[in-house]
C-alpha cells in the first residue's frame, strides 16, 4: 500500500513539473512570454463580443449591456478551450515525443496527461480573469461559484480519457492529427457558448445535448451568474458517462506495444485498427532470451548492428513493453540509452536537470539536494542558467550523463554511451560508474569495444539476428562475437551453430564461488594483479590461434588513381609463410605487396602504415628509412615489398595503408605512384593479461623493412 501511494506521489509529482514545462515552454523566448495565456483569450472574447453583440445583435436573456454578454460568452470558450487543447494536442502526446517514448524510462501513461493539465492551467487563469471582471463590472456572482470544481472535476476525467484515447490513435493513424482542429470548431457552434440553450429550436435540442461541453457549459453557467443548482440525474449521468470514457480510454492507451509492425500503406492501420484483421508483417526485433543477471554483476552485451542489443536494454529499462514473455527489474533503473533525450532547448541546464531527474525516477526533494553534485560532475560552469539550445554538444552529453549517472540506481544500463566528452571527463565517467559498481549496482552495457567489455565485464551476452547465441566469461564471449563479424555470409550459419554447440566451462566457476561464499575451503588464489586467473592466461594462447578469415575484410577501401605504378595483393603472412589476417599478440609478421611499375619511375620509396579503428595512425615505416630510395625503376618493372612488424597491439582490429612514391617526370616533386587506404585489415585476437595497460601498441619495437627486384 505505501509502495502505491509513493508510486502515486512520484507521478503526480513528474506530472506537475511536466504541466509547468509544457506550459512555459509554449511562450519560452516570446517577447511577452506567460501574458500570452491571458491576452489571447481576452482577445478572443473581443472578436467574438464584437461580431455577435455588435454587428448581429446578439443578446442575452436577463442579462443587460455589452459586458454581461462577453462574460457569458466568456465562460463557455474557457470550458471549450479546455476541450479545443486535448483534441488538437493529445494525437502527437506519443508519437511527438520520441525522446521520451523511446530513450527513456517514463510512465508513458503521464504523457498525454500533461495536456490536460496545460489545459486546466490556462482555464484556471482564464476562470480567475472572469471572477475579476464580473467583481469591477458584474454581473454578480453567486456563493454558488464555489460549486464549481465539483463540476469540473468529472469534466477534467472525461478530457483525460478522451487525451488518452486521441494519443493511442495518434500513433497509428497520423490523420487524427488533422481532424482535432476541425472537430473543436464543430464542437464550439455545437454548445451553447455563443447563446443560451433555451434558443435552441426543439428540433436541434437533442443534437445540442449530446455535446458533452452542454451539460458542463450550462452548470458552470447556472453557479457563477444564477445561483442555480445542476440537476442531479443530469450530473450523476454525466460523471458516470466521463468515468466510462477514462476507463476505455485507459485500457485502450495500454495496448500500445513494442510490436515492430511494417504496413503496405498508411490505410491499412486505420483498418486493422476497425476491423481486427491483421494488414502488418511482423519483424522480431528480439527472440526467445532467457537471461538472469544477477546483484551487483556488470554484464556486456556484444553482437552486430540489428542484433537486438538496444532492443533488449529497453525492454530491461522498462522503455519497451515485451509482447510476449516477462521481465523483472528490482530496484531503480538508469538508463543511458541517449544522452540529452527529454532535454528541452528553450529551457535552461538547471531546469533540464530538475525535470529530467524526475523522470529517471528522483524525487523533486532528492534532485534538489544532489543538484550541486550534477552540476559539480557537468562542469559547464555559468552555463547551467542558459538555455541548452546555447549548449554545444559536448556540453550537452556532459549535463545530460551527470544527471544519469548521479541518480544513484541499483541498476545502470548504457548504450553506447562510454565515449562522452573529452578525455578527462572520460576518465570520471569511468571513476564514477566503478563507483557506482563497487556500491553493489548492477551494470549492463551495450559496446563495440572488446577491450572495455573484457575489462568491466563479469560475464557477457552474445545476441545475434534477435537470439540469445551464448553467455560466459567475457573473453570467450568476445573472441567469437568477433569471429562472427567477420565471418562470409555462407559460413555465418554454420558458425552460428557452432557457438550454440558451445558449452563454456561457466558452471565449475560458479560452484567455486558458491563454495566460498559459504565457507567451504576454496582452491588457493592464481589470479594475479592484473585480474585473470592463471588458467585464464594458459588458455589464452589457445584461444587466440593464428588463422585466415576470408570475410574480414574492409569496407572503407579507397583505391587511389595510379600514376605510373600499381599496387596489388596486399596480405600479411607468418614467419613461416602462411597467409593470416588474425594475428596473436607478441608475434613477429610480415605486410607483403606487389608494385608494378607501369613507366620509368626515379627515386623510389614504399610505405606503410597502420591504424586504428577510429583512424589514428599507430606506427607506419617506408623503404627510405631502411635503404634510401631506389634511384630508378624501369618501366615493366614489378617489385615485391616487405615490412616486418612485430605486433605489440591490444586485441582489436586494424587497418593497413600502402604507398608508392616517386619523383614527377615534369615538376621533379615528390609525389604518389599509387596509394591505397584501408587496403586491407587484421585483427589481433586474445586478452590482455594486465588490465591496466592503456593505448594501443608497446613503442618497445619498431617495424623493419627490405625489398627485392623480382625476376622477369
Amino acid at each position: 500500500m505505501q509502495d502505491n501511494m509513493e508510486r502515486l506521489g512520484f507521478r503526480l509529482e513528474l506530472l506537475a513539473g511536466m504541466v509547468r514545462r509544457e506550459v512555459l515552454g509554449r511562450y519560452r523566448g516570446s517577447l511577452f512570454g506567460v501574458a500570452w495565456s491571458l491576452v489571447s483569450p481576452l482577445l478572443l472574447l473581443a472578436v467574438f463580443t464584437f461580431a455577435f453583440h455588435e454587428l448581429l445583435g446578439a443578446r442575452w436573456p436577463g442579462v443587460e449591456g455589452r459586458a454581461g454578454f462577453a462574460m457569458m460568452v466568456f465562460a463557455g470558450m474557457v470550458l471549450h478551450g479546455m476541450l479545443a487543447e486535448v483534441l488538437i494536442r493529445s494525437p502527437m502526446a506519443i508519437a511527438g515525443q520520441p525522446n521520451f517514448v523511446k530513450k527513456l524510462v517514463f510512465p508513458l501513461t503521464v504523457l498525454p496527461l500533461v495536456t490536460v493539465g496545460a489545459a486546466l492551467v490556462h482555464a484556471v487563469v482564464a476562470l480567475l480573469m472572469l471572477v475579476l471582471a464580473c467583481l469591477v463590472l458584474g454581473p454578480a456572482l453567486h456563493w454558488t461559484a464555489l460549486l464549481l470544481p465539483f463540476v469540473l472535476l468529472p469534466y477534467l476525467v472525461l478530457l483525460c480519457g478522451l487525451a488518452w484515447i486521441l494519443a493511442a490513435l495518434g500513433v497509428y493513424v497520423r490523420d487524427i492529427t488533422q481532424l482535432g482542429g476541425l472537430v473543436a470548431t464543430a464542437m464550439l457552434f455545437l454548445s451553447p457558448v455563443f447563446y443560451p440553450l433555451s434558443s435552441v429550436p426543439p428540433a436541434y435540442a437533442g443534437i445540442v445535448a449530446l455535446n458533452p461541453l452542454t451539460f458542463v457549459v450550462e452548470s458552470t453557467r447556472g453557479l457563477l451568474f444564477d445561483g442555480r443548482l445542476p440537476d442531479l440525474a443530469l450530473a450523476g449521468g454525466h460523471s458516470l458517462a466521463a468515468l466510462v470514457v477514462a476507463v476505455a480510454g485507459l485500457l485502450l492507451f495500454r495496448r500500445l506495444g513494442k510490436d515492430f509492425r511494417v504496413y503496405a500503406k498508411p490505410g491499412d492501420r486505420l483498418l486493422e485498427l476497425l476491423t481486427g484483421r491483421r494488414r502488418h508483417q511482423q519483424f522480431r526485433a528480439l527472440g526467445e532470451v532467457d537471461l538472469q543477471i544477477h546483484g551487483g554483476e556488470t554484464v556486456g552485451i556484444v553482437g552486430r548492428n540489428g542484433s537486438g542489443k538496444s532492443t533488449l536494454l529497453q525492454l530491461i529499462a522498462g522503455v519497451l513493453q515485451p509482447t510476449r514473455g516477462t521481465v523483472a527489474v528490482q530496484g531503480r533503473v538508469a538508463a543511458l540509452l541517449e544522452l540529452g533525450s527529454g532535454f528541452s532547448p528553450d529551457f535552461s541546464g538547471r531546469e533540464n536537470v530538475m525535470l529530467n531527474a524526475q523522470v529517471m525516477g528522483l524525487r523533486r526533494s532528492e534532485v534538489e539536494a544532489r543538484f550541486d553534485r550534477i552540476e559539480r560532475f557537468a562542469d559547464i560552469g555559468s552555463f547551467i542558467d542558459q538555455p541548452v539550445r546555447t549548449y554545444s554538444s559536448g556540453m550537452l552529453v556532459r549535463l545530460a550523463f551527470a544527471v544519469a549517472i548521479n541518480a544513484d540506481p541499483d541498476v545502470l544500463i548504457i548504450d553506447e554511451a562510454l565515449a562522452v566528452g573529452d578525455e578527462a571527463f572520460q576518465r570520471k565517467c569511468f571513476a564514477r560508474i566503478e563507483e557506482i559498481r563497487d556500491a553493489g549496482a548492477t551494470i549492463l552495457f551495450v559496446s563495440h569495444s572488446a577491450a572495455s567489455v573484457v575489462n568491466l565485464c563479469d560475464r557477457a551476452v552474445l545476441l545475434d539476428e534477435g537470439e540469445l547465441l551464448m553467455t560466459g566469461r567475457p573473453k570467450d564471449v568476445v573472441a567469437r562475437y568477433q569471429r562472427l563479424v567477420h565471418a562470409p555470409l555462407d559460413q555465418r550459419e554454420a558458425l552460428r551453430e557452432e557457438i550454440r554447440a558451445w558449452k563454456p566451462d561457466w558452471d565449475s566457476e560458479r560452484e567455486t564461488e558458491a563454495a566460498a561464499a559459504a565457507g567451504a575451503e576454496a582452491p588457493p588464489a592464481t589470479r594475479p594483479a592484473g585480474g585473470h586467473d592463471a588458467a585464464e592466461i594458459r588458455e589464452w594462447p589457445m584461444e587466440a590461434q593464428e588463422r585466415f578469415e576470408p570475410g574480414l575484410v574492409p569496407e572503407s577501401t579507397v583505391d587511389f588513381v595510379p600514376s605510373g605504378a600499381r599496387i596489388r595483393d596486399v596480405q600479411v603472412f607468418t614467419a613461416d609463410n602462411r597467409r593470416v589476417n588474425v594475428l596473436v599478440p607478441g608475434e613477429a609478421y610480415v605486410l607483403r605487396y606487389r608494385v608494378h611499375f607501369q613507366r620509368e619511375a626515379q627515386a623510389v620509396e614504399m610505405g606503410m602504415a597502420i591504424k586504428s579503428v577510429d583512424g589514428i595512425t599507430l606506427f607506419g615505416q617506408s623503404s627510405h628509412g631502411q635503404s634510401g630510395f631506389l634511384a630508378s625503376v624501369a618501366a615493366g618493372t614489378e617489385i615485391e615489398v616487405e615490412f616486418r612488424f612485430l605486433t605489440r597491439l591490444r586485441p582489436g582490429t586494424y587497418f593497413l595503408n600502402v604507398g608508392c612514391q616517386g619523383l614527377d617526370a615534369g615538376s621533379r616533386e615528390r609525389v604518389f605512384l599509387h596509394r591505397i587506404l584501408d587496403a586491407g585489415c587484421f585483427r589481433i585476437e586474445g586478452t590482455p593479461t594486465d588490465r591496466y595497460k592503456v593505448g594501443y601498441f608497446d613503442l618497445s619495437d619498431e617495424p623493419a623493412c627490405r625489398w627485392r627486384t623480382l625476376p622477369d
